[in-house]
Parts: structure tokens; C-alpha cells; sequence
């Protein structure tokens, strides 16, 4: 798989088909103090995603927010498994508690 992909200053693809898993969804990192993630891609295409966020110096608990464009169980069923305090984005917004693994 390939690495993460810069399409604007502090604005990276990190997840897709083409980086992460040939079934994952894409999602965006907005680099800088509190970095923030628009949609998370995938459980399979996971591991990829971790490697691409720390080649661009973040961790995942690092980020503070996941902003969902689309939230079902079909698109998202994984978004519960990133596993720190977040603050999710659905036009409302709620925390998220769990520890990181």
C-alpha cells in the first residue's frame, strides 16, 4: 500500500483504497496542534492508516477530533473502535470515552 498523500498545506489523504485496503474508505488528516480526522476509513485497512498517521508525526491519540461525513453501520461500522477521547462531529456533537489500545 502507499503512503499518505498531501493535497493542501496541513490537508493529507491517509486512508483509501489505494493506501490503506482495497475495500477501505477513504479519510482526510488536517495536520497542526489538534490534529483532526474526517472519516476514519475501515478495520482492515487499519494497521496502514496507524503507519500513515505516524509517518506525518501523529500518533492516533493524538487526535482530538473525528468529524463522520456519513455515519451508518454500513459506511462506519468500525468508528467505535478508535479508541481515545474524541470528539465526533455527526451535526451534534459527543464524546467518546474508551482507552486506547
Amino acid at each position: 500500500m502507499s503512503k499518505a498523500v498531501k493535497l493542501a498545506e496541513d490537508f493529507y489523504v491517509v486512508s483509501g483504497d489505494k493506501l490503506t485496503h482495497p475495500w477501505d474508505a477513504s479519510a482526510y488528516l488536517i495536520t497542526g496542534k489538534e490534529p483532526v480526522l474526517i472519516d476514519c476509513g475501515g478495520a482492515d485497512g487499519y494497521p496502514a492508516l496507524k503507519r500513515n498517521l505516524g509517518e506525518l508525526g501523529v500518533q492516533p491519540q493524538d487526535i482530538t477530533k473525528v468529524i463522520a461525513t456519513q455515519v451508518t453501520g454500513i459506511m462506519y461500522p468500525d468508528l467505535h473502535s478508535w479508541r481515545w477521547k474524541a470528539e465526533l462531529s455527526f451535526g451534534f456533537t459527543r464524546l467518546i470515552e474508551s482507552k486506547w489500545r
